[in-house]
Parts: C-alpha cells; structure tokens; sequence
C-alpha cells in the first residue's frame, strides 16, 4: 500500500507545472473519465474550467510526462488557472481494490504516518523531479520539495505539501493538498494546488481536495 504515497506525490510534483492562459476554456460542472473498463464522473467546482484547443494540448503533454500516473481531470481556475487548480489522477497499473472505503482510508492513513510512509513521500518527490527534468528536456525543473501527512477524514487521507518549480531564470513556489480516496474499487489522487504566496490556506486545498474526491462516482 505504501507505494500509493510515492505514486501520490510523483503525480503532485509533476503536474505542478503552470499553464499559460486560460484564453480558451469549457465551463462545465462535471466531466467524465474511463478507467480500465468502467467510466466515472467528477465534479467541477464553481469557478474552475476545463482546458481546451491549445491549453488542453499543453495540459495533456504536462500529463504525459507522469511516467506512472493517468491523469483524468485538470481543472483550472477560469481566471486564474497559472497557479490555482485541481488535477485528478489514478496509478497507471492500479488493479481494483475490494475493500469498503473506510478501510481503505483507515490502513492508508496509518502507513502514511509510519516511517516506511514518509520515505516514499521523499522518494516521490524525488521521482517527480526526474520525470519533470527528463519530460521537459530540462526546460523545467523541480528546485526543492518537500511532503508531509495532512490527516485524515471519511473521504480522503491527506499529503500536504510544497514544491519549488524553475523554468529559466524564473522560480515558482506552489503548495498543494493531496486527497487519496477510494471511488468504484479504485485509488484516486486529487492533488489541489496554489501559488505558496497567495491567501490560500492548506486548509483551503484540503477542502477543495476533498470536494472533487468526495464527488468521483462510477456510472452505470
């Protein structure tokens, strides 16, 4: 189970990349996605749109580079999607899991408290830094990260934590909230993020993480 921490934060560190504008954009409440064989929706939160023409190409090359994660949803602030959105991933090679999710939540948030937990929180960010340096041709690179157990609650045990991003001689600190949860037998990472400068609290990315985790659903 321990390594859903490392996949967790390797897919944090890796789509805390900016994307450039948010010229073109879809406005919608929900959208769909396909796992394996089984389709799921999830929330969009007010104030956030999809990406679409050239943003969504940008996004889905990002998304490209997580060598070990599918990412399903990105979801943007419409006006300010550089540093504030949401992105929903799930483990390329995850098979479903058979267990009701209050277990799930209650073994994970004890193996991320243990010591083996908080070395492969490191071995994430380590993880995502490559994949990041290697995707971009070194364009973009992870300068520093770090990781931490947020907490748990019915819906998602929590990583919090904080990356520093350089893209030349530019240099963007970004704290994000992680919710791991369980939705139709399968493992899901909500990572929620925001520019370490802003007003935003972890509380705040908690909340939001947890909303589009809470919301993730199969469909008949």
């Amino acid at each position: 189970m321990a390594k859903w921490f490392t996949l967790a934060v390797l897919g944090a560190t890796v789509t805390a990349l900016p994307l450039a504008s948010a010229a073109e954009a879809q406005d919608v409440r929900s959208t769909g996605f396909t796992v394996a064989d089984k389709n799921f929706t999830v929330a969009v939160p007010e104030g956030y749109c999809l990406p679409e023409g050239a943003d969504k190409a940008l996004a889905e090359a990002f998304a490209n580079i997580d060598s070990l994660n599918f990412t399903h949803a990105n979801l943007r602030s419409c006006t300010n999607p550089e540093v504030d959105y949401s992105i929903v991933k799930s483990e390329r090679n995850a098979q479903p899991i058979g267990i009701p999710k209050a277990m799930f939540i209650a073994l994970a948030a004890k193996q991320l408290e243990s010591e083996l937990g908080q070395q492969q929180l490191a071995q994430g960010i380590d993880s995502g830094s490559v994949d990041v340096a290697k995707g971009t041709g070194e364009a973009i690179t992870i300068n520093s990260g770090s990781a931490r157990a947020g907490g748990f609650d019915d819906d998602c045990v929590y990583i919090l934590g904080t990356v520093v991003v350089a893209a030349g001689t530019e240099q963007v600190t970004t704290n994000f909230a992680t919710c791991l949860t369980l939705a139709g037998q399968r493992v899901f990472a909500v990572h929620s993020y925001a520019d370490a400068g802003s007003d935003v609290s972890f509380d705040a990315l908690k909340a939001r993480s947890r909303a589009i985790g809470a919301s993730i659903a199969p469909t008949a």
